[in-house]
């Protein structure tokens, strides 16, 4: 076999020669890697998003439960809060430290009602440490507005679809009911300090009113029990590596807590993720298809209008293998040079996205995104998976009228000339 480094400068001097026959099939190209490049990034972006964003805002990354607890949601009241983590300072401490935890807060949601007026409304209710849960999601998610509000223990944050029912308002005072320890019916009246709304949450967290935790521990008969421990993960931290960590310390007979990552949590917003995949997919196909059969079309009419070129090097004896290779390295070259340009320009919009972010348009779009904007980011598996697939469509597609072209005899390239 002839070496390939000067078939490679031959590739090279017929691939500039014929430059404006190659410019069809190379905008195809930059146009279909960038746009895929595009894509894969805006796949990555919703679950970066659907992660610091829609998921940190009610689950964190991962939340530690008592080990009798089997299944939780971000939509129903996982037990009743029935076991209860009697005391959560013993697991604190050993969680205290470890790399890849960034920060943990105790928790208690339950169920209840709120009355104003002669309306009432069952509502869900987060006793929350609010200001620490709301430092560590600024923490994790700079893009993503965080505002402080302290609370006292006699004031409370409604939901917009809470306030919207009932007619609250900042300033009002109002009863809220919750079954407690004992099995009897406990309330106090709370003074509203605000109303919230949580962009592509707002179905769910509409129906919460957020109270501080040693407040809702008082109303229920606690001391200092808990329904569970919110752990959030520092950037780079998988929930699942994180919980075989934890796994490796901790007895696998009797562990004393139960695991589940934001994923079991908020299974119906990965839904989101898993339809936009799907959208997205489909069209990417039909990009892809589109290109296919372009390029395919482009390399038939390029080669068939060289044939008298490619019949006098196979009449002065050229073999047919290097003049698939010289043809081959044509499109390397094609392909090196459009893909560069495709993929960089694809990175380039994900960078400017990246810094203005997409705000979305609707409440749909707000849930898709998990937050108000969306940022686009890239990582190495948009990379490779971008370029791999670009390379496959420029090389499959040509390559049928590459090996035409190469297996046609003389005399047939002589007589359709």
């Amino acid at each position: 076999m002839a070496p390939l480094l000067p078939l490679l400068r031959i590739s090279w001097q017929q691939f500039v020669y014929y430059r404006s026959r190659y410019l069809i099939m190379g905008l195809l190209m930059v146009l279909g890697s960038g746009f895929l490049f595009l894509s894969l990034s805006y796949l990555h972006s919703i679950q970066q998003s659907l992660r610091q964003g829609i998921i940190t805002r009610l689950a964190g990354h991962l939340q530690l439960y008592s080990p009798q607890v089997k299944e939780v949601s971000l939509i129903s009241d996982p037990t009743g809060q029935v076991p209860w983590i009697r005391d959560p300072q013993p697991l604190e401490n050993e969680l205290a430290g470890r790399p890849g935890l960034l920060g943990s807060t105790r928790r208690i949601l339950t169920g209840g009602l709120i009355q104003q007026g002669g309306k009432s409304m069952g509502v869900l209710i987060a006793g929350l440490e609010l200001e620490k849960e709301q430092a560590l999601r600024r923490r994790l998610s700079p893009h993503m507005s965080v505002e402080t509000i302290p609370l006292t223990d006699r004031e409370i944050l409604v939901g917009k679809g809470v306030a919207r029912v009932l007619g609250l308002k900042p300033g009002d005072r109002v009863p809220v009911l919750v079954p407690n320890e004992s099995g009897f019916i406990s309330g106090r009246r709370f003074s509203v300090r605000g109303v919230f709304s949580t962009p592509g949450l707002d179905p769910i967290a509409e129906l919460f009113i957020y109270v501080n935790l040693s407040a809702l521990q008082a109303l229920l008969g606690l001391d200092q029990e808990i329904g569970h421990l919110v752990l959030f993960l520092a950037e780079g931290t998988t929930p699942e590596g994180f919980s075989r960590q934890l796994a490796r310390t901790f007895p696998e007979t009797n562990p004393p807590f139960r695991l589940f990552t934001w994923e079991e949590i908020g299974r119906p917003f990965l839904g989101i993720l898993n339809l936009s995949r799907i959208f997205l997919g489909l069209t990417n196909l039909f990009i892809l298809i589109v290109v296919f059969l372009s390029i395919a079309n482009s390399t038939l009419m390029t080669l068939f209008d060289r044939t008298p070129e490619l019949g006098t090097l196979l009449a002065l004896g050229t073999r047919r293998t290097v003049l698939f290779l010289i043809l081959w390295g044509e499109l390397f070259l094609l392909g090196l040079i459009t893909l560069a340009v495709g993929l960089t320009c694809g990175w380039a919009a994900t960078l400017i996205l990246g810094r203005w972010g997409i705000p979305a348009l609707n409440p749909a779009m707000a849930m898709a995104f998990g937050q108000e904007r969306l940022y686009f980011s890239a990582d190495g598996w948009t990379w490779g998976l971008a370029f791999s697939v670009s390379v496959a469509t420029l090389f499959l597609a040509s390559g049928w009228p590459l090996v035409r072209t190469c297996r046609m005899r003389l005399a047939q390239v002589l007589k359709e000339r």
